[in-house]
C-alpha cells in the first residue's frame, strides 16, 4: 500500500510524472486496491463511530458487551476485506 499512499501524494501535489511512475510500477488495477482501501477506511470510521456511542437509534443505552461485539464484527469484515485486497495482490502478482 506503501505505492498506493505515494500515488495519492504525487496526485495531491499536481506531480503526475510521479503518478505515473509509480502507478506503472503498481502492475495491478488501480481501482480496485483503492475500492479495498475505501472499504476499510468506511469500516474503520464506523467502528470508531460505536466507540462514541451513547445510545442506539431506538433510544436504548448500549452496554459495554454489546459495543464491543458490534465492534468485534465489523473489525472481522475489516479482516475479510484485508485478506481479499491481499488475495488480489498476490493473483496479480503471478500473472
Amino acid at each position: 500500500m506503501t505505492i498506493i499512499n505515494g500515488m495519492d501524494f504525487a496526485k495531491k501535489a499536481g506531480d503526475f510524472e510521479e503518478y505515473q511512475k509509480l502507478k506503472e510500477t503498481l502492475n495491478v488495477d488501480e481501482v480496485q486496491l483503492l475500492e479495498y482501501r475505501k472499504s476499510i477506511k468506511e469500516i474503520d470510521k464506523q467502528i470508531r463511530n460505536i466507540y462514541n456511542l451513547k445510545e442506539f437509534p431506538n433510544g436504548d443505552i448500549p452496554t459495554p458487551d454489546e459495543k464491543r461485539e458490534l465492534i468485534d464484527d465489523y473489525y472481522k469484515l475489516m479482516i475479510n476485506f484485508a485478506q481479499q485486497g491481499l488475495s488480489y495482490l498476490e493473483q496479480t502478482r503471478k500473472k
